[in-house]
């Protein structure tokens, strides 16, 4: 699809602007945001993680807590112990 300037007809797809906007909106949209740590949560361990939500660090705490710490299944504490732990970081 080409963009023109109504004025010129200039074909405004490639202008350079454009291409370093989408590069810089495609890094920030891929960058984390947010973080979690275990010892935010009262554990004796180094796990972080980061994501860019909070469902995607939960997912990742779920995956490294049930073999690092033995649970199989977690409690609402340790679910609401986490979601309140995540630090979300400034745009």
């Amino acid at each position: 699809m080409s963009v023109l300037c109504k004025d010129t007809g200039m074909n405004l797809s490639s202008i350079s602007v454009k291409s370093e906007y989408d590069k810089m909106n495609a890094v920030m949209q891929e960058a984390p945001v947010m973080s979690f740590r275990c010892k935010d949560i009262g554990m004796d361990c180094s796990f972080e993680v980061q994501g860019s939500t909070a469902h995607e660090l939960m997912r990742k705490f779920i995956d490294h807590a049930e073999p690092a710490h033995n649970m199989q299944v977690l409690s609402a504490d340790i679910i609401f112990n986490v979601h309140n732990a995540i630090i979300k970081y400034p745009l």
